[in-house]
């Protein structure tokens, strides 16, 4: 009769040891499945942040363009004492220079500008 407990315990002990085995390895995959998640999950959303963080940079950048383009209008545009817009002599590219050498075109007529025969 011993002999024949000796099978069924043998049996048992390799039922047992299958279902210790089976848990530990469901552990170690969920464990491994999990960091894969979290990695994928992270680079998703580092590039949303990312298209989110581009998306504002642009919106910014347009605003300072903006202001930017704007605020150099209403300078060139700006009449001065003489009625021409400053900086603007009626010549192409040229920018005349008051009687320090400052870009403004506040020269008097007798006056020649600093460094101009």
């Amino acid at each position: 009769m011993v002999g024949e407990r000796e099978p069924v315990r043998a049996g048992l002990m390799v039922s047992e040891l299958k279902k210790e085995v089976k848990k530990e390895l469901e552990k170690e995959l969920k464990k491994e499945l999990e960091k894969e998640l979290e990695k994928e999950l992270e680079k998703e959303l580092e590039k949303e942040l990312e298209k989110e963080v581009k998306k504002e940079l642009e919106k910014e950048l347009e605003k300072e363009l903006e202001k930017e383009v704007r605020r150099r209008f209403q300078k060139s545009s700006r009449p001065t004492h003489d009625g021409v817009a400053s900086g603007d002599d009626g010549v192409d590219g040229a920018v005349r220079v008051d009687a320090v050498g400052e870009p403004g075109g506040h020269a008097l007529p007798n006056q020649t500008a600093k460094g101009c025969p």
